[in-house]
């Protein structure tokens, strides 16, 4: 008996490897552009096999034709195992109605699956949606404590969820110190690109220009906005820094390029204010130096006007 027993478990041991290896060279397939191998696998229940086919058949990639609600079908299967990455990419297709019909209540409950295991996209998500009601009754409390698990576990989203919740006083008291304390976490979060802080460099520059908050820090400001910059509002907080010389040297002429950089109406009506109290020769400067600055942007996509 102890004979049969110990032949069983090395069968089930060797069949493990066995699975571990063609996994392996599936994936490797995989991002040479084939999936054939993860089918065989999927077919037998391998959820991690029936995740990566599902998400070449959501996106047509790895030599298979778009096919969403094929796609649906195969993270369906891998998300009832527990596949956490098949659960978020099941909450997105019913956002989005990418192969279903949309419906957020079960956008919720798939994020909510992911979520309970611990992952940030799916706490982030959740809340998202206790902030906005989408798929589940509003309550910013409980928005806070998914975005407090996300951000305590270093995820940026979540940082910037908190931080923006502490801002407004959502869920929690108002706290603007809480607040730049998690924006400030965000904009440092080298996880993502800094393409994406940028976002968080703008928050904390809106923060610090804000006169009436105690936060209040003219020379903050400015440092963030050059960090958050082409993005939002960052040109016109630049702009107005500028024109008041306000944690900067006052420089009409910069504050001008500033303005008509930052471009629609209020750009145009700020640009056309300071225009009145500066000669041609400051305006033609200004004019200068947004052509170059953005020649500049257009080809290495960096922004270099200061």
């Amino acid at each position: 008996m102890k004979k049969l027993l110990l032949i069983l478990v090395l069968a089930v041991m060797c069949s493990s490897v066995a699975r571990a290896d063609d996994f392996e060279d599936a994936y490797k397939e995989w991002n040479s552009g084939n999936s054939d191998l993860f089918i065989p696998l999927a077919e037998q229940g391998d959820a991690r096999a029936q995740h990566y086919l599902g998400l070449s058949l959501m996106d047509g990639i790895g030599g298979v034709t778009e096919d969403k609600k094929e796609g649906v079908r195969w993270h369906r299967k891998a998300a009832e195992q527990g596949h956490v990455g098949s659960q978020v990419e099941l909450g997105y297709a019913y956002i989005y109605g990418w192969g279903v019909i949309k419906d957020h209540k079960k956008s919720v409950k798939w994020f909510r699956k992911a979520a309970e295991q611990g992952d940030t996209t799916g706490q982030n998500n959740l809340g998202y949606a206790y902030r906005s009601g989408r798929g589940v009754i509003k309550d910013h409390k409980k928005s806070v404590s998914w975005f407090q698990k996300s951000a305590e576990q270093g995820d940026f989203y979540g940082q910037l969820g908190l931080g923006k919740a502490y801002k407004r006083g959502g869920g929690v008291i108002q706290d603007y110190k809480r607040s730049l304390k998690w924006f400030r976490k965000a904009a440092e979060n080298e996880t993502v690109d800094v393409v994406v802080r940028k976002t968080a460099y703008l928050e904390l520059a809106h923060m610090y220009s804000d006169e009436k908050s105690v936060i209040y820090n003219a020379s903050e400001a400015v440092k963030s906005a050059r960090l958050a910059v082409p993005y939002g509002s960052s040109k016109i907080i630049l702009g107005t820094s500028y024109h008041h010389g306000e944690g900067v040297m006052q420089d009409y002429a910069r504050a001008h390029m500033y303005y008509n950089l930052q471009g629609g109406e209020l750009g145009g009506l700020l640009r056309d204010d300071i225009a009145k109290i500066m000669t041609p020769g400051q305006i033609a400067e200004a004019q200068r130096m947004a052509r170059e600055c953005e020649k500049a942007y257009k080809v290495k996509y960096i922004w270099t006007c200061e």
